[in-house]
């Protein structure tokens, strides 16, 4: 038979006490009446003969707090590969939670269909935090407002349809690297460029592109043509969009479109960089052909930290409205971009 765990009734009993006054002891709590250092005392002597253990949950219900931060990922699976895209999220939330003395508790379960109330089975879970991280590029607006109207303290990571006066997001500048990366092409002696990306509707695609142009623009007889999925439907319509526009250097926007474009690459022979300089705006570190590719790095350890930083600024009562915080990124040169020599 498993043996009973000693309860602070066990402990009073030991102490002869009270079991308030055990509560009040083990729990640290100031009375209207004092209690003495000898009473004290035995009552912690007490609960450490019997390996009495307090109960964390009570424990946070006296304080009002939980120490804890939530973080939720509103993507299909949850990630666990070190080299997922959002483990970096991970690093940066857990050291800065741990620099703020918080612990990191991760909701891994999928909230189910919402009710006719607006409230969706697991949502309560929320509750264990004392505020939460959500990551997630345009998470589901309908579970996003139903988690709005529970009142509790959230930082997003990532872009939502709401007004940014609604709740904080973190998220990535993506122009002055947009713009960094072309300036690199042009110096390169490049002047025929592409710009693959497969839903110009996005935010983030429309701010790597200002980035691209405002380059295009500053250079004389720069020219930039934008390259859908449809080009990359077949190797023919691929061959033909690279010929007919002259492209000799090509920045891929597009996450969904690197693996189709890489493999479309190889099925063409073309050497990169000698036939074709790429560079990379977003980037899949864990299926990455090149050893050394010239990318746009997204601080997303650095985004963690952030949204941390903000969390607890909010779970404080600090704050007096949301915004858009935007971290900045980083152009990295690699080998996949080369000189013109055309």
């Amino acid at each position: 038979m498993k043996s009973k765990r000693p309860t602070q009734a066990d402990v009073a009993r030991r102490a002869g006490v009270s079991r308030g006054t055990v509560s009040l002891v083990l729990n640290q709590t100031e009375y209207r009446v004092p209690i003495s250092t000898e009473t004290r005392e035995r009552v912690v002597a007490a609960a450490q003969e019997l390996g009495y253990m307090p109960n964390p949950v009570a424990q946070m219900l006296v304080r009002g707090t939980t120490r804890i931060l939530g973080f939720y990922s509103f993507e299909e699976t949850f990630p666990y590969s070190s080299e997922d895209f959002y483990y970096p999220y991970l690093m940066g939330i857990e050291r800065e939670a741990t620099n703020q003395d918080y612990n990191v508790l991760l909701f891994t379960r999928k909230l189910a269909e919402l009710t006719q109330n607006g409230y969706s089975d697991g949502m309560s879970s929320f509750r264990l935090a004392d505020g939460s991280i959500l990551v997630g590029n345009y998470p589901n607006p309908i579970i996003l407002e139903a988690l709005l109207k529970e009142g509790l303290p959230l930082v997003l990571i990532g872009r939502s349809t709401f007004p940014t006066n609604v709740i904080d997001t973190i998220v990535n500048d993506h122009r002055p690297c947009s713009y960094a990366a072309t300036r690199h092409l042009i110096d390169l002696g490049h002047r025929q460029l592409g710009f693959i990306v497969d839903d110009l509707n996005l935010a983030y695609h429309k701010e790597r592109l200002f980035g691209v142009r405002k380059a295009i623009d500053e250079a004389a007889g720069a020219k930039l043509t934008i390259l859908s999925r449809e080009e990359l439907s077949s190797l023919e319509n691929f061959r033909q969009a690279l010929r007919r526009n002259e492209i000799s250097a090509l920045l891929c926007a597009d996450r969904k479109l690197f693996t189709p474009m890489i493999e479309v690459l190889q099925k063409l022979a073309l050497r990169i960089p000698q036939d074709l300089s790429l560079v990379f705006l977003v980037i899949n570190t864990w299926n990455m052909p090149f050893t050394t590719p010239t990318y746009v790095k997204l601080n997303r350890g650095i985004k963690g930290k952030v949204a941390v930083e903000r969390l607890v600024q909010r779970i404080a009562g600090t704050l007096d409205g949301h915004e858009q915080i935007q971290v900045p990124c980083e152009f990295v040169i690699g080998n996949t971009t080369a000189a013109f020599t055309r």
